[in-house]
């Protein structure tokens, strides 16, 4: 029952995320960088045709996805240059995911070999679905168009059981259509969702009904969106200085880039299109999106997020310059001990962390070999947790002043479930599920978060600064998990 709940999560995610991304591959203003090329085998080397590749271009939050032909081979070509996540699927076979760099003209290749793998669902697909996919306005074909369909869920005797038990449901299976439009794939009977998607078409989603051992047809119309014409723009400037406040302009961030860069992001909420851009060296922006109700976020570590949402129509010019004011500098030194409520020994890599319920400033640290740590905050009331490894947790709430070395010693008891500081996405997904690295990712909720520089000999009047990026994500990560893990067993 409880990997089963586990299922669950992890298929409303894939069909959330999924939802969101539109590939739009030659964007404007991109350096162009050659091809990815490879080839996917099994591990007896034998060549495994139409496996799917799909790789997530992270910088512009898109995806695109292709098969491998009779040789195992895929070729994408004309990508931009920038950070990419890629995953190999084949039926049968264990997924693979990884991720990669490409820089101008650059070529990279990929020789995979795919692990057999059971199938990902207890119950075994017997059911197939087919159609074909075509414009709306025009009635052609649209080659490479994704379709998905989770579910499979028979109706119970007690259908106030919830979640499904195991027995209740299918899995979730993925393709893309080729070059007359025609999609084919094995799926599950029963209660099933089904999932389409296509750069420049909206999104498309129906609720289907399939019978034992049948082949369901579904036949579908895209209506094609609209021209990008409507543009925001502006300048993003210190609310205090009115200095412009510059993204990250170069190849290698370095921690006081990666700190003071800004990013301007845009949900807009009509036609599911999601875009981000930094600000260049005076502070400016522009992004392009389709009519539409748009959320517009800004966010810097050294500032307090601004939000605000614009309806745009089309052919807008609209100027959005935004004032971010900063957030304060670390002021006072949290410092302690961790010990063995059992034994009084130092507990050694405990994660302590704690964040201000005032300004949301947020500090993390580690223990050393004695048990003791020390982290920079901004004073004012907190929050803080303990976790470390066969430990049950700890937690407290404290008040520390401006400029003053507050001391706060713990002890934590043996017990527990071992630490778990990966992504929540592995977490909470079945084993034999693994989507391209990031397409989970949502570091908008993380930029919230400020994080504090955890060096020593703290003033009064410090410059502000971070600490490393990566003990915040284990950080938020861990808090997430622990939050989904209770809501998930106290559910009804």
């Amino acid at each position: 029952m409880r990997n089963m709940k586990y299922k669950v999560v992890a298929i409303f995610i894939i069909a959330v995320l999924l939802t969101q991304f539109t590939f739009v591959i030659s964007a404007s203003g991109q350096e162009t960088a050659g091809k990815l090329f490879g080839h996917v085998y099994s591990t007896e080397g034998k060549s495994i045709a139409e496996a799917i590749v799909t790789i997530v271009y992270e910088d512009n939050v898109s995806y695109a996805s292709i098969k491998t032909d009779e040789n195992g081979y895929f070729e994408l070509d004309n990508l931009p240059a920038g950070r990419y996540g890629i995953e190999f699927r084949a039926d049968g076979f264990e997924s693979f995911a990884d991720s990669f760099s490409l820089s101008s003209d650059e070529n990279k290749e990929y020789v995979i070999e795919l692990k057999s793998s059971q199938p990902s669902s207890e119950k075994k697909p017997d059911a197939v679905i087919e159609g074909y996919v075509k414009d709306a306005k025009t009635g052609s074909p649209i080659e490479g168009t994704s379709v998905s369909i989770s579910g499979g869920i028979r109706t119970l005797e007690t259908p106030e059981i919830y979640p499904v038990p195991p027995e209740g449901w299918g899995g979730y299976n993925s393709t893309i259509t080729v070059e007359n439009g025609y999609y084919e794939m094995k799926c599950w009977s029963g209660e099933s969702w089904v999932y389409v998607y296509s750069t420049g078409y909206r999104d498309y989603s129906t609720h289907a009904t399939i019978e034992e051992n049948e082949t369901k047809r579904l036949d579908v119309d895209l209506e094609p969106k609209p021209p990008k014409t409507a543009k925001i723009w502006g300048y993003v400037v210190d609310k205090e200085t009115g200095e412009p406040i510059a993204g990250f302009v170069g190849n290698t961030p370095d921690e006081e880039s990666l700190r003071k860069e800004v990013w301007v992001y845009l949900n807009n909420q009509e036609e599911s299109d999601w875009a981000s851009v930094q600000t260049d060296e005076n502070g400016y922006y522009e992004i392009m999106t389709y009519p539409g109700y748009c959320a517009i976020d800004v966010l810097s570590n050294d500032y307090y997020p601004y939000r605000t949402t614009i309806d745009t129509k089309e052919n807008d010019s609209i100027i959005l310059n935004v004032q971010l004011k900063p957030r304060p500098g670390p002021d006072c030194v949290l410092y302690g001990q961790v010990l063995d409520a059992s034994t009084g020994k130092p507990v050694e890599e405990a994660l302590v962390n704690a964040w201000s319920e005032e300004t949301y400033a947020y500090g993390s640290g580690k223990t050393d070999q004695d048990g003791r740590y020390e982290i920079k905050l901004i004073h004012g009331y907190h929050s803080m947790y303990v976790w470390a490894e066969n430990y049950f947790s700890y937690s407290t709430v404290f008040e520390i002043n401006q400029g003053e070395r507050h001391e706060l010693n713990l002890v934590l008891k043996p017990g527990g479930e071992p630490l778990i500081v990966y992504p929540m996405r592995e977490a909470l997904a079945p084993n034999d599920w693994n989507p391209a690295p990031n397409m989970t990712g949502d570091n908008g909720s993380a930029n919230l978060w400020h994080a504090i520089d955890q060096t020593t000999n703290v003033t009064q009047t410090p410059k502000r600064s971070i600490g490393a990026l990566v003990m915040v994500s284990i950080a938020i990560a861990a808090l997430a998990i622990g939050v989904f893990t209770y809501w998930i067993r106290k559910r009804p």
